[in-house]
């Protein structure tokens, strides 16, 4: 979201109570993974706002550092995440293969990425009305295609 704490956190319990209504609805554990992506994504926001209240020196810097650290997994766990996911709800098949292919791309990148703010170092500051954060990520732009095939191509 990145526009400020409040706007972070209002999302983060909207779209959280969606994820637990989603939760509830799963009617197999193969639903499961994909179900749990609203209350991840609201999570995430929720997270967020820890870190606008980091920076802004409303909670502790190692909270705010924290929070930064648990954002940034986050994201780069979904090119992995979200591909398993949508494959475990496809039937067998050709589709199948195809998410399979895309998770698989998805593992490789989330794997990237991970590494990249395990080695840091990252940071994260207030540029206007968002949250600029600074990953040092090898062939970022390849990356960045690979992200969006792997999590949107599903």
């Amino acid at each position: 979201m990145c526009f400020s704490a409040s706007a972070d956190l209002a999302a983060g319990i909207v779209v959280s109570g969606v994820g637990v209504d989603a939760l509830k609805r799963a009617n197999t554990p193969r639903q499961l993974p994909l179900a749990t992506l609203p209350l991840v994504f609201g999570v995430h926001q929720l997270v967020e706002a820890f870190v606008w209240w980091g920076l802004a020196g409303k909670v502790p810097a190692a909270l705010g550092d924290r929070a930064t650290w648990v954002y940034l997994a986050i994201a780069f766990l979904l090119p992995a995440w979200v591909p398993l996911a949508v494959r475990g709800v496809e039937p067998a098949g050709r589709r199948r293969l195809l998410m399979s292919s895309l998770a698989a791309v998805g593992v490789l990148v989330a794997g990237i990425l991970l590494w990249a703010i395990i080695r840091g170092p990252i940071s994260a500051a207030v540029d206007g009305h968002h949250i600029a954060y600074s990953v040092q990520i090898p062939m970022g732009i390849t990356l960045a295609a690979l992200y969006v095939l792997a999590t949107c191509g599903t």
